[in-house]
């Protein structure tokens, strides 16, 4: 579990709960299991970006080399401005300190989506 990985604002709930449940051998069994049930229950609520900020990285890299023209190589023209906004949309999420994992997920899927009509409409010949 790497802090980079995850919203701000899980991470810190994460490492309250991971902070609130140290036990030592001097607690009991049930002790541990309870603390052990409490901290895995605050890793399955932490919401992972890592995918996310691949994502937008790899397509603003894509942006910024993307050549708009009617020339082999080259993306439709109007293209870029398109998937600046997909990017934009996806950076939105991943600005969100509240967005769910349930967002972020369609988050990736919609900038994957972007990505392929964008590569659709690049000069084949």
């Amino acid at each position: 579990v790497t802090e980079a990985d995850y919203t701000t604002a899980t991470w810190a709930a994460y490492q309250t709960i991971v902070g609130d449940n140290v036990v030592t051998d001097q607690n009991t069994q049930d002790e541990v299991d309870a603390a052990t049930e409490n901290i895995t229950a605050a890793q399955e609520d932490l919401v992972e970006i890592s995918e996310l900020t691949s994502a937008i990285s790899a397509a603003n890299t894509k942006l910024a080399n993307a050549v708009e023209g009617d020339e082999v190589g080259q993306y439709a023209v109007g293209s870029k401005d398109i998937f600046a906004t997909a990017i934009f949309a996806a950076q939105t999420v991943l600005d969100d300190e509240a967005a769910t994992q349930a967002q972020v997920n369609t988050a990736v899927t919609d900038l994957a989506t972007a990505d392929d009509i964008f590569e659709d409409g690049r000069v084949n010949e």
